[in-house]
């Protein structure tokens, strides 16, 4: 563990354990992990039954007003455009299998992300002689916000071979990746051992805005 931030890194403990088996330090010998064994699955993300949606609310985008002072007709195009910015702050603890085959776990700090949508309307205007038409956007807002959680699985067997300096190897029997992280140290609060699988829970909340409706409002004036 370094500082506020959690870090449990399987390959090291792995490696450890192969130390201990072998009755070395290591210094002297390399090992080579395989993890072609090891399954990593990730289950339904769940939400919190106390999430909640706001009330509809009113949101004026745009509004436009067209004057015709001439005697004939004239022809406009009424347009407009939103854009809506969903985020989602995650307090997230993972387990990552990067490159070089290795696998730890990590308990970071908040991580926001967006996604940003965006529509727009075009509208045909027609204003008679002599008057003025007015053209307004409006949409119905909803601002949904939720807790969550995702639990990654990871289960399996890890193969280790020992190489010596002066060339000799030892291969390990194949291990259960969740004995070899139990042995080792007290697990931090979002990995627990069940069944022969470690559980990782990734927690975290989210608020979004959206719209679910839309409508453009003309009225007219005559002077």
């Amino acid at each position: 563990m370094t500082g506020g931030e959690q870090v449990l890194d399987l390959d090291d403990r792995v490696r450890m354990w192969a130390d201990q088996m072998g009755g070395s330090n290591g210094r002297n010998s390399a090992y080579y992990v395989d993890w072609s064994r090891v399954n990593v699955t990730t289950e339904k993300p769940l939400y919190d039954v106390r999430a909640t949606t706001s009330a509809p609310h009113s949101a004026t985008l745009f509004k436009s007003r067209f004057e015709n002072n001439s005697s004939g007709e004239q022809e406009h195009t009424f347009s407009a455009q939103s854009k809506y910015t969903s985020s989602s702050s995650v307090s997230l603890h993972q387990s990552d299998e990067a490159f070089g085959q290795k696998l730890c776990v990590t308990s970071a700090g908040a991580q926001t992300s967006e996604k940003e949508q965006s529509w727009n309307v075009n509208t045909k205007i027609v204003v008679p002689a002599r008057e003025t038409i007015t053209a307004q956007q409006t949409v119905q807002e909803v601002t949904y916000s939720a807790h969550f959680s995702v639990v990654t699985v990871i289960s399996g067997k890890v193969h280790v071979t020992k190489r010596s300096a002066n060339g000799s190897e030892v291969f390990f029997e194949p291990k259960k990746i969740a004995d070899i992280l139990v042995a080792f140290q007290r697990l931090p609060a979002f990995v627990t051992v069940v069944n022969d699988t470690i559980r990782v829970t990734n927690t975290g909340t989210c608020e979004l805005t959206y719209g679910v409706e839309q409508y453009v409002t003309v009225s007219s004036s005559r002077r």
